[in-house]
């Protein structure tokens, strides 16, 4: 390079950072050319095939679908959807499984849709129309009841008595007797202590009298009785006494 007449002398140092750097910008100008804004068309990545299987015509109320030949080219599906896309009713069994049942058909058209998902997110949709033709209606609901072990009567014999000596008789009521199944067949009055003098008139009466009585104490047992022969016990004390009366101060 020349300068008034003679050569100016080169920065050799300076002349290499700068090519450096030109080139340096060069390429990244070029690579910023080249690059495209990632997308999945980019990416090469495929959403499941979903299969709900072929439309069908319904012979009962009942229809099984198979969504197993579902499948994914570059993964694997992790999850099945199923749900109705008709207004009438139906109910399906299990709609997380790949295969299913719909019941509770009526006469018409179900229109029902699958969705699968794979193990990256991506999804896939498809359908199965269900035809149901005139006079297949839904199966009765069962209404059958397990039969409950019997369990037996729980008897009452009231409470205790306390009577003056003067009263020889009083009345023996069982009537808060029950029974957990509602079905009491029997009642039983006896006496477990006394003369002979005292005596249960009707032993059989849910309520009933018991006449001789004297000073003392008198145990009386109630056994009631279903209609299984379950029964169960329970026993009440008259007392009799003469009262004692306080004499005048």
């Amino acid at each position: 390079m020349y300068f008034h007449g003679g050569f100016y002398p080169m920065n050799w140092s300076f002349a290499y950072r700068l090519l450096f750097m030109s080139t340096a910008f060069s390429a990244l100008a070029l690579l910023y050319a080249c690059t495209k804004e990632f997308s999945c068309e980019d990416c090469g990545l495929s959403a499941p095939i979903a299969r709900a299987g072929a439309d069908r015509i319904a012979v009962a109320d009942t229809v099984m679908l198979d969504g197993s030949a579902s499948s994914d080219p570059d993964g694997r599906i992790v999850k099945w959807k199923w749900r109705s896309l008709s207004q009438a009713s139906l109910k399906i069994d299990n709609p997380d499984a790949a295969t299913t049942v719909i019941s509770a058909l009526r006469n018409g058209r179900y229109l029902i849709e699958l969705t699968v998902y794979d193990n990256l997110s991506l999804y896939g949709k498809d359908t199965v129309e269900v035809v149901v033709p005139p006079g297949i209606t839904p199966a009765p609901a069962d209404t059958t009841v397990a039969a409950q072990p019997k369990r037996p009567p729980i008897a009452h014999a009231g409470q205790d008595q306390f009577l003056d000596i003067s009263l020889s008789s009083t009345v023996l009521d069982g009537s808060l007797s029950f029974d957990p199944d509602g079905d009491i067949s029997t009642y039983f009055w006896r006496l477990l202590n006394g003369s002979g003098q005292v005596r249960i008139p009707v032993p059989s009466s849910t309520r009933t009298g018991v006449t001789g009585l004297t000073e003392g104490q008198f145990h009386v047992e109630l056994t009631v009785t279903d209609s299984a022969g379950l029964f169960s016990r329970d026993t009440m004390t008259i007392y009799v006494f003469k009262q004692q009366l306080c004499a005048d101060s």
